[in-house]
Parts: structure tokens; C-alpha cells; sequence
């Protein structure tokens, strides 16, 4: 009787160990469906400013000169490089940051700031510019708390925090499942 028993607890300790490695799975996952469908909505919002495969603004500049003089892009001046044959010039924004679509956000960012050829200080002055309601309140507690060291801390916390939604998210749900079957019916309800 006591070597059943033995024999019951390491089966669903085992099973428990692998019950966990799926459900951390799963949390990935959804984590990673998550992301998707934010920048795919991001994306579809978006697709009207967009005119460039490349995925930057272009806006025809009536100003430029035939001797393919530098334009500004921001407060900086674009290259050459950025200019292309038929005379456009390329400009982007720097993103407004809502606490939507996080992710998102930093893509674009993170473009605006390669394309700038921005220092990781300049990174973070440009930061609170753009910045709205709660964010901005969130950013300027940071500051006094633990001011940022550098653009890769920034957007961990950042992620940290806007990441996760008022709402239940998917994973979340998915998480609270006791068993298989529930976490692939719970799964289709979003496929």
C-alpha cells in the first residue's frame, strides 16, 4: 500500500512539472499573440500615413533645392542618404506614447532614434516630450524614484509596466486553467 502511494506522489509531482512547463509555455505564447495583435492593429490604424514600403512617412518637400541640399529631420538635418531619386525627402515623428500598443511604440521609437543617429542620452531627453496622461505622470515618478541609466533600462521598465492591460489578458486567463482541455478550449475562443 505504501509503495502505491510512493509510486501515486511522483506520478503527480511529475505530472504537476510538466503541467507547469505548459502552462509557462502557454504563457509565451499568448504573450507573443499578444504583441502580434497589438502591432497588427497598430499597424492597421497606421496604414493611411503610411506611403513607403519601407514603413517611414514620406512627405514631398516643395522647398528643396534641385542640388539635393539636407533637410531637416526634427531638430537635426537628413543626409543625402535619406533623400531618394524622385525628389522626396523622408520624415518621420517621433511616436506619442498613450500606454497603448506598447511594443509597438518602442519599434517605432527605436527607428526615429537610428535614423537620428541618437545617443542613449538624447534618447532620454526626447522622452518626456512625447508622453501623454498617465504615462507621463508614470515617467516623471520614475525620474524621481530611480532616474533611468540608459534606453535598454527605460524600456524595461517601460514594458514592465504598460505591458500588461487593465483587462484580464489571454495569458492570464489561460493560466488560471486546471487542465489541458480547458486551456485549448479557452485557446479557441481567440483563433
Amino acid at each position: 500500500m505504501m509503495e502505491n502511494w510512493e509510486h501515486q506522489k511522483t506520478t503527480n509531482e511529475t505530472v504537476t512539472e510538466h503541467f507547469d512547463k505548459i502552462k509557462a509555455t502557454m504563457s509565451q505564447i499568448m504573450e507573443t499573440l499578444a504583441r502580434m495583435e497589438a502591432n497588427q492593429r497598430f499597424n492597421s490604424v497606421h496604414r493611411n500615413n503610411i506611403t513607403s514600403p519601407s514603413g517611414v512617412r514620406e512627405v514631398r518637400n516643395p522647398n528643396q533645392s534641385e542640388t539635393g541640399e539636407n533637410q531637416s529631420l526634427g531638430y537635426r538635418k537628413a543626409s543625402n542618404a535619406l533623400e531618394n531619386q524622385n525628389g522626396m525627402s523622408k520624415k518621420i515623428e517621433f511616436p506619442i506614447f498613450d500606454g497603448s500598443y506598447p511594443y509597438s511604440w518602442i519599434s517605432l521609437a527605436e527607428r526615429f532614434f537610428r535614423l537620428g543617429n541618437y545617443s542613449d542620452d538624447e534618447r532620454l531627453d526626447l522622452l518626456s516630450m512625447n508622453f501623454q496622461s498617465s504615462v507621463l505622470n508614470w515617467f516623471h515618478l520614475e525620474i524621481k524614484r530611480e532616474p533611468f541609466r540608459d534606453w535598454l533600462q527605460f524600456k524595461r521598465r517601460r514594458i514592465a509596466r504598460f505591458s500588461t492591460t487593465k483587462k484580464q489578458s489571454p495569458s492570464a486567463v489561460i493560466l488560471k486553467k486546471d487542465s489541458v482541455s480547458e486551456i485549448v478550449q479557452e485557446l479557441n475562443q481567440y483563433v
